[in-house]
């Protein structure tokens, strides 16, 4: 990914994660850049990961994620990060477009949301992937099955 050509592109982000390992590509300038993730929990909007100085949006929700129960896949507890996903709150010193769900002028805003769990090597678990087919506030979450065993199972 970083040897891809920087001028055939506008600025991004990216995340790319196996269950071993994750990366943030970031094109930004004259090139495009990858780094690893750090373990633990991070957040990535348009701003830098874990730009709590550049990003309202990170100030306001990072701590707010990290200080939550952290979702049990297994069990299917997802209620902490979800509430926060659907979250419209923003920092007084900010706006709308610092929520986790954005609901802006001329619609712009949250068209969806998904939560993912990746099991660990050698786990005999299923990944689990979680969407709302729309804001997050307004529709629940749906299960995705990603292979026809997953399906089956539930």
């Amino acid at each position: 990914m970083a040897e891809l050509d920087p001028a055939a592109y506008r600025p991004f982000n990216l995340i790319l994660a196996d269950n071993t390992e994750t990366w943030w590509i970031r094109h930004a300038g004259p090139r495009i850049d990858a780094s690893p993730v750090p373990v633990g929990l991070s957040m990535l909007t348009a701003h830098d990961l874990n730009d709590t100085a550049g990003s309202r949006r990170i100030a306001h929700f990072l701590p707010r994620f990290r200080a939550a129960p952290a979702p049990d896949p297994a069990s299917g507890d997802w209620q902490a990060w979800q509430t926060l996903l659907a979250s419209r709150d923003f920092a007084p010193s900010g706006g709308p477009h610092d929520a986790m769900t954005i609901i802006g002028e001329n619609g712009f805003g949250t068209l969806s949301s998904a939560l993912i769990a990746l099991p660990a090597p050698g786990a005999e678990l299923e990944p689990v992937f979680l969407f709302a087919a729309g804001r997050p506030d307004q529709l629940p979450y749906q299960p995705v099955f990603l292979s026809e065993q997953s399906a089956t199972n539930n």
